[in-house]
């Protein structure tokens, strides 16, 4: 069996309309958090999405199939949302050991300057990660 990834399930639903879940290990596999977030990318489907999220407990084969019949069959894409990058967000998490949340925070005390000492520090010779 190939390698099951969220977008099996999401073109199911969006496209082939296979019932997948019949599998109890497809059904075990069901990302349902990823296909929702994928859903509600649309304004056709969103709602759809939401609906599944109002009802947490529901077991996965109920969640697909409620997507998978309710939702019209058409080809729907998207690139999928990704957080900005952010200059210096990666070297404040790896020399401070932050989280991406504090990694945010601790940037918005820091001055240009402490940003450079801290990369000067970090230079050992060579190419650095950060570029310096």
């Amino acid at each position: 069996m190939a390698e099951i990834t969220p977008w099996i399930f999401t073109t199911s639903i969006n496209e082939t309309k296979e019932p997948l879940c019949n599998d109890p290990e497809m059904e075990k596999a069901y990302p349902a958090f990823v296909v929702n977030r994928n859903m509600s990318l649309f304004s056709d489907t969103a709602l759809y999405a939401n609906e599944v999220n109002k009802y947490p407990d529901l077991p996965n084969k109920l969640k697909f199939e409620f997507l998978r019949l309710a939702i019209s069959k058409k080809r729907r894409f998207s690139k999928w949302p990704k957080s900005p990058k952010i200059e210096d967000l990666e070297l404040i998490q790896e020399v401070y050991g932050f989280s991406r949340q504090k990694a945010l925070q601790a940037l918005k005390l820091l001055t240009p300057e402490n940003i450079n000492i801290i990369k000067a520090s970090r230079n050992t010779g060579g190419v650095s990660k950060t570029g310096v």
